[in-house]
């Protein structure tokens, strides 16, 4: 019984991505086609080729790498931002205990905490990048966006 020509060229696709031997996808070719070496090897020449920008760029590690700075970049941000929001607290309760500097903390409270919603985002967004480009090198199925 033969298999329909999407569905082997999605397995040739995604072997390829894995990085299977070529020897075995060719054989599996042969099996789901129903056909010769030959052929089946030719197949799988021609869906290679005709799916080679999807392949280069499902094994690119480009987007692992910005999606890895992305995420240590919000998180640092993350990180001043709290801190921006902290320290008058604590230098408040440490030198003044007092209520001069709560007016300090209320200023730097309200120009800090945008920034710190857009960095936890861009460490959010970036961890989902990394997750994704793992994904992708590893050649499991990943939605391409849109």
């Amino acid at each position: 019984m033969q298999e329909s020509l999407e569905a082997t060229k999605e397995f040739v696709v995604n072997a390829l991505a894995k990085m299977v031997d070529r020897d075995l996808i060719v054989k599996e070719v042969c099996l789901r086609q129903n056909c010769f070496w030959e052929e089946g090897e030719s197949l799988v020449n021609r869906i290679e080729s005709e799916n080679r920008s999807r392949l280069e760029k499902s094994k690119s590690p480009l987007m692992l790498i910005l999606s890895s700075l992305f995420a240590t970049a919000g998180l640092v941000w993350a990180l001043f931002s709290f801190y921006g929001l902290v320290a008058p607290i604590y230098l408040m309760w440490k030198e003044h205990r007092g209520l001069v500097h709560g007016a300090l903390w209320i200023y730097n409270f309200w120009s800090l905490f945008p920034f710190l919603l857009m960095s936890t985002g861009m460490t959010i967004s970036g961890i989902f990048g990394v997750i994704h480009s793992v994904k992708r090198l590893r050649g499991e199925d990943v939605e391409e966006p849109i």
